[in-house]
């Protein structure tokens, strides 16, 4: 799925967005040149709108835990939208209780439900954090 929304020049948007990979657009002052701001990233990922983590080492819903999540916990976001590749998958429900429990709730969705839903979120000025795992 492409999205054809004007993109912010200060914030991570999404570009484009499946199963197994998302196209991210890197604010203008994290970009090469302005030729340059798509990013594409085929492993999981978590992106905020000022910061891109391209080593999240998450593999999949039902092995997530707590320890997986304290690198986002620590940017604050008022919300977590976790994209399960192309379809919705949960992961532990305890692991959902804890992150509620710390603040920060989990809304899970697949990947281009979650994808739409960081865009529409962060042009509002939310703080919000997409942790997406691929297929």
């Amino acid at each position: 799925m492409q999205f054809n929304r004007e993109q912010d020049l200060f914030q991570h948007t999404i570009h484009a967005i499946g199963a197994d990979s998302v196209t991210v657009v890197l604010p203008i002052s994290q970009a090469e040149s302005p030729e340059k701001r798509l990013k594409t990233v085929t492993d999981s990922v978590v992106i905020l709108p000022q910061r891109l983590v391209t080593d999240w080492p998450a593999k999949g819903p039902e092995a997530l835990k707590l320890e997986d999540f304290l690198g986002i916990l620590e940017q604050k976001p008022e919300l977590i939208l976790l994209g399960t590749g192309g379809r919705q998958r949960f992961p532990p429900f305890e692991l959902m209780g804890e992150l509620a429990r710390r603040g920060c709730p989990l809304e899970v969705m697949d990947n281009a439900a979650a994808g739409r839903t960081y865009n529409i979120l962060i042009y509002e000025g939310r703080q919000v954090a997409l942790a997406l795992l691929m297929d």
